[in-house]
């Protein structure tokens, strides 16, 4: 196994976590991000450029998937679907992970990079995306032992923590948690109620901790 690593970044609490905890390892460290038309995308790739700044990625691969949004059926990206808790199931992207997860196999190939890892969480409480449990990255692995020329591994490394358990982590391993994003709904402020803002709100608040997002937003509308 080479020193290489790819890491799939989307600037939230999760995978930041993931990519400081991998810079801890010293690894030399990939990361790839997706555009697929998510509603948040502004605020996701400035803080995925401001974290690879920090954590000194070595090269960091911005793919355009604009077409998987165009299609629909996601709160995430559809601006005709509202997320509210009686409809969560929509925070769910249709095939998105597998699609994020294959551009990192093929950049893998070219990179002779042998480990991937993704933010994935609650692997066994797993009820709304499929393509998040631990039985499904036992089946990737098979399959890109399979259809690839290289032995290539990915691992979701926190899929055992739920959110508390995550921002016990990435403070301890003093992650910038200003430069974390969790809203699925808006670029500029959380908007307090979807299932990721909800999440990571419960979190905080077990920890006792201040959220910096919602500090920025106070700033922003009153003024420190």
């Amino acid at each position: 196994m080479n020193n290489k690593i790819i890491i799939t970044l989307s600037g939230g609490l999760d995978s930041s976590t993931v990519l400081a905890k991998v810079f801890e390892e010293k690894k030399d460290i990939y990361a790839l991000t997706v555009n697929y038309g998510q509603k948040n995308w502004n605020k996701e790739i400035e803080n995925v450029q401001k974290l690879c700044e920090i954590y000194n990625v070595k090269e960091l691969k911005i793919i355009d998937c604009t077409w998987l949004g165009k299609m629909g059926g996601s709160a995430v990206t559809d601006s005709s679907i509202n997320l509210e808790v009686k409809n969560d199931d929509k925070i769910y992207v249709p095939f998105r992970n597998t699609i994020i997860l294959s551009a990192c196999i093929a950049w893998a190939e070219i990179l002779n990079c042998d480990l991937i890892y993704t933010g994935s969480i609650n692997g066994d409480a797993e009820d709304i995306c499929y393509d998040n449990t631990k039985k499904y990255y036992q089946i990737l692995n098979m399959l890109v032992k399979e259809a690839t020329r290289k032995n290539i591994k990915i691992e979701a490394p926190l899929i055992n923590f739920d959110k508390k358990e995550v921002l016990e982590l990435a403070i301890s391993l003093n992650v910038p948690l200003e430069y974390t994003w969790s809203c699925v709904i808006n670029n500029d402020y959380p908007c307090g109620k979807c299932f990721s803002c909800l999440d990571r709100k419960m979190a905080f608040n077990m920890l006792n901790q201040t959220d910096p997002n919602y500090t920025k937003v106070k700033e922003k509308k009153y003024g420190k």
